[in-house]
C-alpha cells in the first residue's frame, strides 16, 4: 500500500495535522533565493576594500595590481604606492622643476585642501577625499 493511500484512510483531524507538520518542517528547512549570498558579492566586497585603501593610501588609479603590469608601471606624481615611493631619483633638483611646471598649469586642479566635494550622512558632512597629485610637495 502507497503512503498516500494510507494517509487518505486517517481520520481528517490526524490528516491536517500532519499536513501542517509537514508543511512547518518545509519553511524551517527551505533559504528562499533571496536571502542568499548572491555569487558576486566575494569579488564586490574585494573591489570595494581595494577602493577604500587606494584612497587612504593615496595610491593613483593606473597602479592598483587589477590595472597594470608591474612591468608597465611609470613614476606618477603624488602615487603613494611602493613602487612610486622606490622610485630612484636622478636629479631631485630636475623632479622639484617638473612639480612647479606641473602644479603651474594645473593651477585650476583643486588640491586635498581645496576639495569641494562633500556628501550629507545623518546630518553631517563627509569630506570625499580624492587622489592627490601634489603630496610629494606638501610633505
Amino acid at each position: 500500500m502507497d503512503i498516500n493511500e494510507c494517509i487518505l484512510l486517517l481520520p481528517i483531524e490526524v490528516r491536517n495535522k500532519i499536513g501542517i507538520y509537514c508543511i512547518k518542517t518545509f519553511w524551517k528547512s527551505f533559504i528562499p533565493l533571496t536571502a542568499k549570498v548572491p555569487s558576486w558579492y566575494n569579488s564586490y566586497k574585494n573591489t570595494q576594500l581595494t577602493k577604500f585603501n587606494m584612497i587612504q593610501n593615496n595610491i593613483h588609479f593606473l597602479h592598483l595590481d587589477c590595472n597594470i603590469l608591474p612591468s608597465m608601471k611609470e613614476y606618477i606624481m603624488g602615487c603613494q604606492c611602493n613602487y612610486c615611493k622606490e622610485f630612484i631619483r636622478d636629479d631631485d633638483n630636475l623632479l622639484i622643476i617638473y612639480y612647479m611646471f606641473i602644479k603651474e598649469i594645473n593651477d585650476n586642479f583643486p588640491s586635498a585642501g581645496d576639495n569641494i566635494f562633500y556628501e550629507k550622512y545623518k546630518n553631517s558632512f563627509l569630506n570625499f577625499q580624492m587622489f592627490n597629485p601634489y603630496y610629494d610637495l606638501i610633505q
